[in-house]
């Protein structure tokens, strides 16, 4: 009995059975189940005698030149850490109390623009962002940022040096996209120096907020009523003149 596709290029398994079979010596006869793999698939085609030959079947351990590479558990760590870059299409989780991750170069991918919608609007999509105004006006408000996760960071910065981003506090009370600001203050970004960095927690506001780290900002400027009030809770005024 022999079997061949129509197409001679699949595997070919024959049973050769005759009256010609040897005993073993229990007394039991058997007969010898054979494989021709001139013209078989080469994942499971076998090179030397080592391996498997032509009248054997292939090592039932899978390890043979043209099957996957096995690794032990020491190996496969090696292997990974050789990798001068290791490209993860997940996320990255440090399990365990008091474990964590040290970084030797910590850095953010490169800054894509984002355009503040008629809504006053922007959706994140990673962790650094350049922000232009809509329409290309000279001044804009920045009032919500979409996209926002639990422990996001988000680094923002003005897109162009002649137009000017305001981040303004608290204008989406309750709703996710909302910006918490460092005492209120909304932070003017006129300059492609000025930076803003934002990290998103979902326990604040409800439905979770972002909240000011730091800005690299000129000093908020107070107007008469601000430094009026600020000047009346000072528990003690110092005066030098």
């Amino acid at each position: 009995m022999w079997f061949t596709d129509d197409e001679g290029t699949d595997v070919q398994l024959g049973v050769i059975l005759s009256h010609d079979y040897d005993v073993h010596a229990g007394g039991v006869p058997y007969a010898e189940l054979e494989y021709d793999d001139a013209t078989s698939d080469p994942l499971i085609d076998a090179d030397a005698a080592s391996d498997g030959t032509e009248t054997s079947a292939a090592r039932k351990d899978h390890v043979h030149p043209k099957h996957h590479a096995k690794y032990l558990n020491s190996e496969a760590i090696t292997a990974v850490e050789g990798e001068s870059t290791l490209v993860l299409a997940g996320d990255v989780t440090v399990v365990g109390s008091g474990k964590s991750l040290e970084v030797i170069n910590f850095k953010f991918e490169t800054s894509t623009e984002l355009t503040i919608d008629g809504s006053g609007d922007v959706t994140r999509t990673q962790a650094s962002h350049n922000i232009d105004t809509n329409g290309g006006a000279g001044a804009d408000n920045l009032d919500g940022i979409a996209g926002g996760a639990d422990g996001m960071f988000l680094l923002i910065r003005p897109n162009n040096d002649a137009r000017t981003v305001v981040v303004r506090h608290n204008q989406n009370a309750a709703a996710t996209k909302n910006i918490l600001l460092a005492g209120g203050d909304d932070a003017t970004l006129d300059d492609i120096q000025d930076t803003l960095l934002l990290v998103y927690d979902s326990a604040l506001d409800t439905n979770g907020a972002w909240v000011e780290i730091s800005r690299s900002t000129e000093t908020s400027a107070y107007t008469d009523a601000d430094a009026i009030s600020a000047v009346e809770n000072e528990a003690t005024l110092d005066l030098l003149g």
